[in-house]
C-alpha cells in the first residue's frame, strides 16, 4: 500500500480488529474515532456467544415486538412518537422475520462465534497482552414454567444447528451457580458460550493493532471524498486523511456516511441499549453468566464488578439518557435472581448507548466500492462476531486492492 495507508472508521470492537487484522498483515493502517474504546462496544454485556446467534429477524422475535408496541414494560421498546424512519425499518424487519429464513443463516453465524472465541485466545497468547476470556458457558435461568418450557423449545432448535446445550431443574442449577435464587425453577445452559470484560477486551485489541503500527487519530469522521469507484480521502471534522483503502465500521452512523457518498447500505437502525456496573466480589457474584429468561436481564462477573444488561429502544435520540426505571428494573431483576447481590449498596456506574441493528438481523460486511469494504450491523453481536468479522472484512479488501493493482 502507499503512504496514505488504509483508514478504518470506527474504534469499537469491530473497527479495533480489523485494524488489528491488516496491521497485523504488514498494512499501513489509521484509527479514526473521536473516542476508541467507548460506546456500546465497552457498555454490553461482554458476552461471546454462539448461542445467541439465531438472527433477531425470526417469528418469535416479531410476535414479542408487535406486542411490545403496545407496553411500556417490554424488553423492547419504542420511542413516541414512531418515525417515518422507524415504520420503514420495521417494515423491513417483518419481511425478514419470515419462518425458516433464521434458521437457515444461523449455522454460519454461529460457526463465526466459535471460531471468534478461539481467535480472542490465540491473540491475547501470540501478542501477550490482558484479555481474559472466560469459559464459563451461559445460563438462561427461568423462574415461571411458562416461560422454561418456551425457551427450551427454542434451545432445542438451536441444538439442531450444533449448539451444545443442556436442561437443568431448579435444582440442579442452583448446584452449578453460586448464589442462585430458589425462585429459579429450571434453566439452560449453554456450556461453550464465553464472557470477557468488554472494555478491557477493546482496549486490548487496539493496543494490540497498536503493537503492528496502526495509530489512531481522535477525530469524528464526517464524510467521504470519492473519485469514481474509489475512496481519496477521510473527512473529518480534525482535516481531511488521505486513504488507500477504507474500512466502514462506524456502528449506526455507517449508513450516514455512506448515504453520503450516494452509496445504499441496508438500513441499520440506532437501538438504544444500557447497562449497570456494579463493585462486587466472589462472595456476592454468581460465578457463571446468567440471563434472566422472564425478564431478558444478563448479568456478568468479572473481576471485581458485575455488570447488568438489557432492553432495547428503538427511535428517538439514542444518546439521551434513559429513564431511572430502567436501571431500577436492571436491579430488581438481579437482586430477585442473585440474592447475594441486593447486600451491595453502591448505586453504579450507568451506560446508555446505541447498538447499530440491521432489519434482517444479520451484519453488513461487504465491499461499498473498489477500494471500501463495510462491517456494521452487528446488533447485540458484535463482541461475539468481532473476530471473524475482521478476518472477512481484510480479506474482502485484500481481494479488492489485488484486482485493482491488475
Amino acid at each position: 500500500m502507499d503512504h496514505s495507508g488504509t483508514v478504518v472508521i470506527g474504534g469499537g470492537i469491530i473497527g479495533a480488529y480489523c485494524a488489528y487484522e491488516l496491521a497485523r498483515a504488514g498494512e499501513s493502517v489509521v484509527i479514526v474515532d473521536p473516542a476508541p474504546a467507548s460506546g456500546a462496544s465497552t457498555g454490553n454485556a461482554g458476552m461471546l456467544v454462539p448461542s445467541y446467534c439465531l438472527p433477531m429477524a425470526n417469528p418469535a422475535t416479531l410476535s414479542a415486538g408487535l406486542a411490545s408496541l403496545f407496553s411500556a414494560d417490554s424488553a423492547v421498546s419504542f420511542a413516541r412518537p414512531i418515525t417515518a424512519d422507524t415504520l420503514s425499518w420495521l417494515a423491513r424487519f417483518v419481511v425478514a422475520s419470515r419462518p425458516g429464513r433464521a434458521v437457515r443463516v444461523a449455522p454460519e453465524l454461529v460457526s463465526m462465534g466459535a471460531r471468534s472465541i478461539d481467535a480472542y485466545e490465540r491473540l491475547a497468547a501470540r501478542e501477550g497482552i490482558p484479555l481474559e476470556v472466560r469459559r464459563c458457558g451461559w445460563l438462561h435461568a427461568a423462574e415461571t414454567p411458562a416461560a422454561l418450557r418456551a425457551h427450551t423449545k427454542a434451545a432445542n432448535a438451536l441444538r439442531r444447528l450444533g449448539v451444545r446445550m443442556e436442561t437443568l431443574s431448579g435444582e440442579a442449577a442452583r448446584e452449578r451457580v453460586q448464589h442462585l435464587s430458589e425462585t429459579v425453577v429450571g434453566a439452560v445452559h449453554f456450556p461453550d458460550d464465553a464472557a470477557v470484560d468488554p472494555t478491557s477486551a477493546c482496549r486490548a485489541v487496539l493496543s494490540a493493532a497498536a503493537k503492528h503500527g496502526a495509530r489512531t487519530v481522535r477525530a469524528l469522521a464526517t464524510g467521504l471524498i470519492r473519485d469514481g469507484d474509489r475512496v481519496t480521502a477521510v473527512r473529518t471534522d480534525g482535516g481531511d486523511i488521505p486513504a488507500h483503502a477504507v474500512v466502514l465500521a462506524a456502528g449506526h452512523r455507517t449508513t450516514v456516511l455512506a448515504r453520503r457518498l450516494g452509496l445504499g447500505v441496508p438500513g441499520i437502525a440506532p437501538a438504544q441499549g444500557w447497562s449497570l456496573t456494579l463493585p462486587a466480589d466472589s462472595g456476592q457474584a454468581p460465578d457463571v453468566a446468567l440471563m434472566s429468561v422472564d425478564d431478558h436481564v444478563v448479568i456478568n462477573a468479572t473481576a471485581g464488578m458485575v455488570r447488568l444488561t438489557g432492553g432495547m429502544r428503538f427511535g428517538g435520540d439514542p444518546d439521551e439518557a434513559p429513564p431511572q426505571e430502567v436501571f431500577d428494573r436492571l436491579r430488581a431483576t438481579a437482586n430477585r435472581l442473585v440474592p447475594s447481590l441486593s447486600a451491595i449498596t453502591d448505586d453504579g456506574q450507568k451506560f446508555w448507548g446505541a447498538r447499530p441493528m440491521t432489519a434482517s438481523g444479520l451484519p453488513v460486511t461487504r465491499r461499498l466500492l473498489g477500494n471500501m469494504v463495510v462491517a456494521a450491523g452487528h446488533g447485540p453481536l458484535g463482541m461475539t462476531l468481532a473476530p471473524a468479522t475482521a478476518e472477512l472484512a481484510a480479506r474482502l479488501l485484500q481481494q479488492t486492492l489485488t484486482r485493482s493493482t491488475r
